[in-house]
């Protein structure tokens, strides 16, 4: 018996976006409630109730709208450098009334000998000659 493939089903209309949240809204009522664990039982009655069609132009719709979502958050948590959010304070500043200045701790030279050592270049010829082949 020969092998016969089988025609793939036309792709189904995406939903509105109302039709979307209507079927969110009506999973909401499913939310899980303090401890209670959720029902199941429930949340897969409420789906046998879509036809399989709504269902697929709910979850194109969904996939459409997350693609063309944008790529950069237009309100960033972290506010470009130089700038702080209005809501929270600026760092303290030490008074200066009849307080010392403080100096920034000396760095120790062995410190500082550290930091420069991973930094030595090379000597121009240090590299090891080639080796040629001795042809007879």
């Amino acid at each position: 018996m020969p092998f016969k493939q089988l025609q793939s089903p036309p792709p189904v209309k995406p939903a509105t976006r109302e039709e979307v949240f209507e079927f969110l809204r009506g999973l909401q009522k499913f939310r899980r409630k303090g401890d209670e664990p959720f029902n199941e039982k429930a949340i897969a009655d409420y789906l046998a109730q879509q036809s399989l069609g709504s269902l697929q132009g709910i979850a194109r719709r969904i996939m459409m709208d997350i693609l063309k979502s944008p790529t950069a958050d237009p309100s960033p948590a972290v506010p470009p450098k130089g700038e702080r959010n209005r809501g929270t304070p600026a760092k303290k500043q030490k008074s200066s009334s009849g307080a010392k200045t403080a100096r920034p701790a000396k760095k120790s030279p062995r410190a500082t000998a550290r930091r420069g050592a991973g930094k030595k270049k090379k000597a121009a010829g240090s590299k090891a000659p080639k080796k040629t082949s001795r042809k007879r």
